[in-house]
């Protein structure tokens, strides 16, 4: 949590791994992959309702997923300061 000292960034535990089943449906990952080692950015206004939001943008560290979305530090800022900067 120090590394990202900001009031709006939140931090979880899903020791069952509920989530990252979800997420990887939501991302459309291979039957049993699931969405860990993924990093997302939100669109502005974005509210949990009855299941987790789509990411407005999103990167990994997954074997065998889109290359141009693999984890870099650089990009994932750049998008998501476009993110931020946007309006509702």
């Amino acid at each position: 949590m120090k590394r990202l000292p900001d009031e709006r960034v939140s931090y979880f535990w899903d020791g069952n791994g509920e989530l990252a089943q979800s997420y990887a449906r939501i991302l459309k990952l291979p039957e049993g992959q699931p969405a860990w080692d993924v990093y997302f950015a939100f669109n502005r206004g974005v509210e949990w309702k009855n299941g987790p939001p789509s990411p407005g943008y999103w990167m990994h560290q997954l074997h065998g997923q889109p290359p141009e979305r693999f984890l870099k530090g650089e990009k994932l800022a750049e998008e998501t300061n476009k993110l931020l900067q946007t309006k509702n």
